[in-house]
């Protein structure tokens, strides 16, 4: 659901809440919250997005159960600073490879 939306947009934030890709209410309504999520008992999540070179696109996501509380403020800065460093670290390794 989440990389389906995205691949709709050009350029989308590096560090984002699932609910601002997919409100929860529509989430609750996918074949993917009911096979994949829902079992496993995954409901918030915070998805980090990061472009190499060549077009190379990573996807990091964080996710927690519908017990917990969204991802806040506070964490979703922890997050855009980790996907800086390691944006940062695989464009360097990308280019010391041979």
């Amino acid at each position: 659901v989440y990389l389906q939306r995205l691949a709709q947009t050009r350029h989308h934030p590096v560090v984002q809440p699932g609910e601002a890709i997919c409100p929860n209410d529509e989430l609750v309504r996918t074949e993917y919250y009911h096979d994949y999520l829902r079992p496993q008992n995954v409901f918030h999540s915070l998805g980090m997005a990061m472009e190499l070179d060549a077009g190379l696109h990573v996807h990091l996501g964080l996710v927690r159960s519908r017990q917990r509380p969204p991802f806040g403020p506070d964490e979703i800065r922890v997050a855009e600073g980790v996907a800086a460093h390691l944006g940062l670290a695989m464009q360097v390794r990308e280019r010391s490879l041979p």
